[in-house]
């Protein structure tokens, strides 16, 4: 996630396989809202847009923001829409049987979804060559305006509810 978008990468066990990802633009709304929040959005929003493809899978989910990651881990916040968004991202989580681990993962490694959150494709084809993966591999996501409706509808219940 970043001032100008988000993007996210799924990559699997199978070096070969194809590797997923999506990327798109924050509305203007979206922009002025802390990076924490954005980071779980675009976690939540992987979720509601690839869980019905992968059931009853472990999932690891690399997240470089600590506060964010520390958030997702323990389900505590003193934010409202952190939690919220949260506990949304757990159950869908649960509806897919997905068993979910957040870790670490340094600024350096994060290569291809820090590319996509910028629209910079020249990084993102420089990331795909350093780890030996091959461009046609990668299969873009179209958007799904499902899941963005889903959480824009779930964080504008926490916003009428704080009066902000």
């Amino acid at each position: 996630s970043g001032d100008i978008g988000w993007g996210f990468v799924v990559l699997g066990a199978n070096p070969t396989a194809s590797v997923l990802y999506a990327q798109g633009q924050w509305d203007d709304i979206e922009k002025a809202w802390p990076i924490n929040e954005k980071e779980l959005i675009v976690s939540l929003y992987a979720a509601l847009m690839i869980g019905s493809k992968f059931k009853d899978f472990f999932v690891l989910e690399a997240i470089d923001n600590t506060v964010a990651q520390q958030v997702a881990r323990t389900n505590k916040s003193s934010s409202l829409r952190l939690r919220k968004l949260q506990r949304a991202r757990a159950n869908v989580h649960r509806i897919h049987r997905w068993l979910a681990h957040q870790q670490r993962i340094a600024s350096k490694d994060n290569d291809l979804a820090d590319s996509l959150s910028r629209y910079d494709d020249d990084a993102f084809q420089a990331a795909i060559h350093r780890r030996g993966l091959e461009p046609e591999q990668f299969v873009l996501l179209p958007p799904s305006q499902i899941a963005r409706q889903i959480i824009k509808d779930l964080l504008s219940q926490v916003t009428n509810a704080n009066g902000n």
